[in-house]
């Protein structure tokens, strides 16, 4: 084994922390190229995406063999919604959701518009109520649960109060 002197160990007695006349004893390691000394950039994560807020209300509501009520459905942003599906109605106070045969059925794609810009409003659908054994002249309120954007990839999910 032979006694090496290497540039850094210069520049290490320049700096004070070892003798002029210092020696490095040990096998040399060959020089890094450039190409293996180079870093590798890391892709900057992808941002969350974004998902429209849908907010439902009840724009008129009738009473007959059943409770219909006409929502409205408003996006509250901050981009348009798409693909607007309904996934579920739960409701209080003994009131079931209950289309009229061929209308509705859960899941519904939300028929009145197929894209809805942040900050807009329209007439959303008819959902129809029952409320077995009991009077249907009560307020109650439901849980909307709904999903949009590419794939479904937006959950909500809104209590609505039916006066």
């Amino acid at each position: 084994m032979r006694t090496i002197v290497l540039a850094g160990a210069i520049a290490l007695a320049m700096a004070g922390s070892l003798p002029a006349n210092a020696q490095i004893k040990g096998p040399l390691t060959p020089p890094m190229s450039a190409k293996s000394a180079a870093m590798t950039p890391t892709p900057a994560p992808a941002p969350p995406e974004l998902c429209p807020v849908l907010n439902f209300s009840v724009h008129n509501r009738t009473n007959s063999a059943k409770v219909n009520v006409l929502f409205n459905l408003t996006n509250q942003g901050p981009i348009t919604a798409s693909n607007m599906k309904l996934t579920g109605i739960t409701c209080t106070n003994g009131f079931v959701y209950s289309p009229m045969p061929g209308l509705l059925a859960l899941p519904f794609t939300i028929p009145t518009v197929p894209t809805l810009g942040a900050g807009a409003t329209v007439g959303g659908f008819n959902g129809f109520f029952s409320r077995p054994g009991g009077a249907l002249s009560s307020a109650f309120s439901c849980t909307i649960t709904s999903t949009n954007g590419p794939k479904n990839g937006c959950p909500g999910s809104k209590v609505v109060l039916i006066p």
